[in-house]
């Protein structure tokens, strides 16, 4: 069978590529060993966030969180059936793909050939190498989803957002919630003053948070999980271990070499056009870095698959990304943290701050534990923007948008910001930056010393 385009893997990044592709009129087909929709409809954005919501206005459910939970899940895999694309014109290839060449797949001992190649693979679950744990029957993002009861405690490996997440929800939930990180702090990527307040307000709710801490054995005893960490002999125990340290890009198995596909400790091999090695095959999602984002893998897709098939290329520009880690309260961010721009400006820069104390709509949603921080450059570039805070992530888009289009920060303060709003967190640190830029306008200046 032949075809002008074939995306491996069904995921948020292939499925988007296959429908641009189809779009443009090119005869496409998607290879999926497991089910369309990937990590983010089965085990990422969509579980996850559902059994958030879930825990929080109904903390007494229980099991019956995860029960919603799939219900959510199954309710968004219905648009994203292989039904649902083959409708579209797009053929759906169920099974796992191995290269030939460069321009030959097999599938089931079916061979399949196409002029371009896109991969998009995904990720998986990274398991460290603690002594024992192998013989534990421990918990992942991707198998939690399915449990049939709630245990009565999780230890959770790892402070990153996954971790953070469902140490959350469980502990909404009512289970005794431990979480061990390595790092000096929980979200270690984080604005390190923004990830502290929040760790703090996730210890006051009951979950226990033991960073710089690094396991070195896991021990199943009496019906709990015992894990020894290094330098003390403490251990710390529970019903259940919640592994969350981290995914790996899906890249073994594949006869990439036999492609002439380069790949590394980071995925696979690509130059600034998402091209990999081979001139022909491009890649996107989780199996490129730097980033494992849902909206990363939409934006790779479509840059890749347009890179692929039409004649004029587009770079990818990574500088202007956010994210959101879906704590309560949320914490956002894009471009570089103040640690980051002191380290690459050193004084020149300006960090504005506004306390959730002084916003009006926090207090009156009785939700008063955050932090907004904007860091510009001397003329007010934005070099980026770190919010804690109800809602932070439908925020920052404001200033993502501003950065993106190099806006200057202050700028946003002649905006009109709809009052009562989380948005006057941005609004009112505009107002102090546009003070600064005109305090230190040159006639300015010149009128304020002629008055001296």
């Amino acid at each position: 069978m032949k075809y002008d385009f074939i995306v491996i893997g069904g995921g948020s990044a292939g499925l988007v590529a296959a429908k641009f592709a189809n779009g443009l009129g090119k005869k496409t087909a998607i290879v999926e060993k497991y089910k369309l929709g990937g990590d983010c409809t089965h085990f990422g954005c969509i579980p996850s966030k559902a059994l958030l919501h879930y825990s929080v206005i109904n903390p007494s459910s229980g099991i019956r969180a995860f029960e919603h939970v799939r219900e959510m899940v199954e309710r968004i895999y219905q648009t994203e059936t292989p039904d649902v694309f083959r409708k579209e014109g797009i053929d759906v290839i169920e099974g796992a793909a191995r290269f030939i060449d460069s321009q030959t797949i097999e599938v089931n001992n079916v061979s399949y050939t196409a002029r371009r190649f896109l991969l998009a693979m995904g990720s998986s679950p990274v398991v460290p190498p603690i002594s024992g744990l192998d013989s534990i029957n421990y918990l992942t993002n991707e198998s939690i989803f399915s449990i049939k009861e709630l245990p009565l405690s999780v230890v959770v490996l790892g402070g990153g957002p996954i971790g953070i997440e469902l140490a959350s929800a469980l502990n909404n939930l009512g289970v005794d919630v431990a979480v061990v990180e390595m790092s000096d702090n929980i979200l270690p990527r984080e604005d390190r003053e923004l990830s502290r307040i929040l760790q703090k307000k996730l210890e006051s709710d009951g979950i226990k948070i033991l960073t710089g801490t690094k396991v070195i054995s896991a021990e199943q005893r009496d019906g709990f999980v015992a894990l020894k960490t290094e330098g003390t002999v403490d251990t710390v125990k529970a019903v259940k271990i919640l592994v969350a340290v981290g995914r790996r890009p899906n890249i073994d198995g594949m006869n990439l070499n036999s492609a002439g596909v380069g790949t590394d400790r980071n995925g696979v091999v690509v130059d600034k056009y998402l091209r990999t090695t081979a001139k022909n095959i491009y890649a996107a999602g989780d199996v490129v870095p730097p980033y494992q984002f849902t909206h990363v893998a939409d934006y790779e897709a479509v840059t890749a698959t347009r890179n692929a098939l039409l004649p004029l290329k587009k770079a990818v520009n990574y500088a202007d990304i956010g994210w959101c880690t879906y704590t309560s309260p949320e914490l956002a961010g894009c471009g570089l943290t103040e640690e980051q721009a002191i380290n690459k400006y050193g004084d020149n820069i300006h960090v504005y701050k506004f306390e959730n104390t002084h916003l009006d709509r926090a207090i009156t949603d009785c939700s008063t534990t955050g932090l907004a921080k904007y860091i510009t450059d001397r003329k007010g570039k934005i070099l980026g923007a770190h919010i804690l805070g109800s809602r932070a992530g439908e925020v920052v888009h404001e200033v993502m948008v501003a950065k993106k289009f190099n806006i200057p920060f202050h700028k946003l303060a002649n905006m009109v910001h709809i009052y009562p709003t989380y948005s006057y967190s941005v609004r009112q640190p505009a107002k102090y930056a546009a003070i600064d830029m005109l305090m230190n306008n040159v006639f300015v200046k010149f009128i304020r010393g002629l008055r001296k």
